[in-house]
């Protein structure tokens, strides 16, 4: 057989069940190597620049329906293709073969213990803790079926399976195996594509989000400690008339925001509730792609860059300014390189070290945004920053959400960044704000020769505006209320004397 690679992506993450979460390495799964078993790249991420090696342990090869799950220690405990889940010591978990059933998974899955893996597209796999638990762990998994007098099967169904880690001797077991949330085959143009989740408001549940693939419609699920259930169907924003492959969809760190960045057409931009699962104030940015159909969508680690990226460009959104769309920034063009494929623009992914990891779709280079918090051109876009040792081909890429995030008002965050690596924006610094965290007053010290008056605009996590106050300055100190604003983070804007400086603030009691 001829030889052809392809690389999944799998961040694993640390400290599960309610405690800090980082992730310690990626997972760079080929398939169909040479040597027919199944070559695996590890990226380290307990060092800076993450190192890479290539152990010869792993044989389960994927493709683009990936997962992966660790404990609360941050030891790898399960990781999927689609077709079979394994464990930590690289073999099949008890019970977790005959993964996502039917004419599909016999196509893809027939290699056994060597499985190629299963392909439902990129988002397509997804594993969270069970809420209350320190035992089981949900696996969700999208499937595809051949539509009546279709020769091309289509992504329809969606199932969950779970898993027990105290079974087997504490390697795991599989007690429930694809159990249907929902269904659409034939699909009636409502299929299910994308896989993403959000803490619920509580800090404890979980919400599931998947895409319907025409029109404007989303799925959303409820996971608890009772079960997973379908919560409901919402219509909202663009109407999508193309069907969507090759897309992706994101949550900021704080679930206040979610993007879902369509080929060939744009960004779609709706706020979240997190309490009650309702998507609402939809924005729709366009954005033209004359080369292939591939987008991909991240966020910044503080929410106020969103990055969009189709095939040859790369853009930067300020979420945080008045014109929004406006704001956009082109911070990367496609520079030509290939391996042997053209390395374009593809799917993105956080990284523990708060970089974004921008994934091509046939190629063994990585690009990473170095300073995702920076405004354009500063946020520093590395072309084929990272070389692998074995190469790619339509490659998927695992989700990961925040397993930080707590309760609504909680302040987390996403990533940690090591010290002296990132540095803030340009436009912040000058202005000192204490005490911080700030129970009803905060004091803001304006650095150097202040004026005498100005303005304060305060921001939340999400951008948006919470207060705006004339300022008045006394040899360079002022003093902001913040009564009654819900604990978080902010971002305060101080406009004086002609200059614009900023500060976080958190609010906390």
């Amino acid at each position: 057989m001829k030889s052809q690679y392809i690389v999944a992506i799998l961040l694993t993450p640390l400290a599960l069940c309610g405690q800090k979460h980082d992730y310690n390495w990626m997972f760079i799964e080929n398939f169909f190597p040479n040597n027919g078993l199944g070559e695996t790249s590890i990226m380290d991420f307990r060092t800076a620049p993450p190192t890479i090696s290539v152990p010869d342990s792993v044989r389960l090869t994927t493709w683009s329906s990936v997962a992966v799950m660790s404990d609360a220690g941050g030891e790898l405990i399960f990781f999927t293709n689609g077709c079979e889940v394994h464990d930590a010591s690289f073999h099949l978990m008890e019970n977790g073969d005959n993964l996502t059933p039917g004419p599909v998974h016999d196509e893809h899955c027939h290699y056994s213990q060597v499985s190629p893996g299963y392909s439902a597209g990129r988002q397509s796999c997804m594993a969270l803790p069970m809420p209350n638990s320190n035992r089981y762990y949900y696996l969700f998994h999208i499937g595809k079926e051949y539509p009546e007098g279709s020769a091309f099967p289509t992504n329809c169904i969606l199932y969950y399976t779970k898993i027990n880690m105290q079974g087997n001797g504490g390697l795991g077991r599989v007690v429930e195996k694809n159990v249907p949330l929902v269904a659409n085959c034939p699909p009636n143009l409502i299929n299910i594509d994308n896989l993403t989740a959000v803490k619920h408001a509580n800090g404890r549940d979980w919400w599931i989000v998947s895409i319907m693939r025409y029109g404007n419609g989303y799925f959303k699920f409820l996971a608890t400690e009772e079960g997973v259930e379908l919560y409901e169907e919402q219509h909202i924003g663009f109407e999508r008339e193309e069907g969507i492959l090759f897309s992706q969809i994101a949550f900021s760190a704080d679930g206040a925001l979610f993007a879902h960045n369509t080929n060939r057409a744009g960004v779609q931009l709706l706020d979240f509730d997190r309490e009650t699962g309702a998507f609402s104030n939809p924005r729709f940015y366009p954005i033209a792609s004359e080369v292939g159909s591939m987008a991909g969508v991240a966020f910044s680690p503080s929410g106020r860059y969103l990055y969009a990226s189709i095939p040859l460009q790369l853009y930067q959104y300020d979420l945080w300014a008045e014109d929004v769309e406006g704001s956009r920034v082109l911070v990367a063009e496609y520079d030509g390189y290939a391996d042997p494929i053209p390395t374009h623009f593809y799917l993105m992914q956080l990284g523990p070290d708060c970089q974004l990891y921008l994934f091509c779709p046939s190629c063994r280079t990585i690009h990473v945004i170095r300073h995702p918090d920076r405004k354009g051109l500063g946020c520093e876009v590395v072309q084929n920053d990272i070389h692998l040792p074995w190469g790619v081909n339509l490659g998927g890429v695992a989700t990961f959400p925040n397993y930080r995030l707590g309760a609504l008002g909680e302040p987390s965050e996403p990533c940690t960044a090591p010290v002296g690596t990132v540095e803030p924006p340009a436009e912040e610094g000058g202005l000192l704000l204490y005490p911080n965290p700030a129970q009803d007053v905060a004091r803001l010290s304006w650095q150097g020769i202040a004026p005498a008056e100005g303005q304060a605009v305060l921001r939340d996590a999400a951008g948006r505006e919470v207060l705006r106050a004339p300022l008045r300055l006394s040899a360079g100190e002022a003093e902001l209320s913040v009564r009654g604003l819900p604990v978080g983070w902010y971002s305060l804007f101080v406009e004086a004397g002609g200059e614009r400086r900023v500060a976080r603030l958190v609010v906390a009691r």
